[in-house]
Order: C-alpha cells, then structure tokens, then sequence
C-alpha cells in the first residue's frame, strides 16, 4: 500500500534526489520557511474507509505529497511550506476532485 511505500520504507543514500528527479523537481531550489506543526490535521482528515483510501490511491499528486510529508518529518524541514500548500488541495480528494 502507499502507506507502507513512503512510511515504512528506511530512507536509502539519495532518495531525497530520487523522487524529485520522479515528479521533475531537480531544478526546484530548496528556501528556509517557518515551519508549523501540521500533522495532527494531516492525521485527522486522512481517509476514514477503504473505499476513500482506494481512492486516494489512484490519484498520483498524493503519491507525491506522501514523499514529500515523509521527506519534511524526516530529513528536510525546509520544505514544510509547500507542503502545506499541495496538501491544502488534496486533504479533501474525492473522485470529483
């Protein structure tokens, strides 16, 4: 499952490079932000049933936003910004979204 993917996986040697050369961010410079706590709200809008996590998972932006919220707990806190701001359009995906 993508939880198991990104969550569960140890980080190996330039995997931070990897997965921006996956979505084409390997130009992206990185940029100190203000980083605040979102995780609790993460955690509380993620989906509830299986049909809402199937659907989630067909959706290839939330693999991209699951790497980077593993990559800002993790390794980068620098990049808890944007963020912020993709996970603001996907919290709520539903299939019309």
């Amino acid at each position: 499952s993508i939880n198991e993917d990104i969550y569960m996986l140890q980080p190996k040697e330039r995997y931070i490079e990897k997965i921006l050369n996956m979505f084409n961010l390997h130009v992206a410079k990185s940029k100190n932000t203000f980083l605040e706590s979102r995780l609790k709200r993460i955690k509380k809008q993620s989906p509830k049933t299986n049909e809402d996590q199937n659907d989630i998972e067909k959706v290839l932006y939330v693999l991209a936003v699951g790497n980077l919220i593993y990559t800002m707990i993790c390794t980068k806190l620098d990049i808890a910004h944007a963020i912020e701001v993709v996970n603001s359009y996907m919290t709520h995906s539903k299939r019309m979204h």
